[in-house]
């Protein structure tokens, strides 16, 4: 290490060690953020039916059944995808309106991928267990759940994901200080 000015700076190259320090953080963050918001839904479904909110009681067991995979894979797919959609953020030290802007459309894109995620699994092993009842179901009824997970993906996680990304955004510019 050796200093220059008042930022310490390795070696290898000229950007000040309180720099990647702090986008290490906004990546672990991210990362952090993704995987909780992507194992939600069967964290939910799973407390939910504890709870008896659905109005639909399955055994303990069948109720974790149809939570677990959608809690790990959904809290895979929003780990990787928020890490994707920070890092795409910070690309190029944008000032705050561009950081927000690319938070919209990169949460938007995030939001939907990390919801479809989650709920493709939660839907069919909800099918499976009957833990989730469908009123109107037209066979083949796996690929028909998929859809509705990429629909409701699309929608309402595209929808959330923006507005969170436009926040996000900001507070990713703020705090690198851009």
């Amino acid at each position: 290490m050796k200093f220059i000015g008042s930022h310490a700076t390795s070696l290898s190259d000229a950007t000040p060690v309180t720099s990647s320090a702090r986008e290490e953080r906004c990546l672990r963050m991210g990362q952090w953020i993704g995987a909780i918001s992507g194992a939600a839904m069967g964290f939910l479904h799973i407390y939910w039916s504890a709870t008896g909110v659905s109005g639909i009681h399955g055994s303990l067991g069948e109720n974790l059944m149809t939570g677990i995979p959608s809690i790990l894979v959904g809290g895979y797919v929003g780990l990787r995808t928020t890490e994707w959609a920070t890092k795409k953020i910070m690309q190029g030290n944008p000032d705050t309106g561009k950081a927000a802007f690319r938070g919209l459309v990169y949460g938007a894109l995030d939001g939907a991928i990390t919801l479809t995620a989650s709920m493709a699994p939660l839907l069919i092993m909800g099918y499976i267990t009957e833990t989730i009842r469908f009123n109107r179901i037209k066979h083949p009824v796996i690929p028909w759940l998929i859809v509705t997970a990429c629909t409701g993906g699309i929608i309402y996680g595209g929808t959330f994901g923006s507005l969170a990304g436009v926040v996000y955004g900001s507070g990713i510019s703020l705090y690198m200080r851009f």
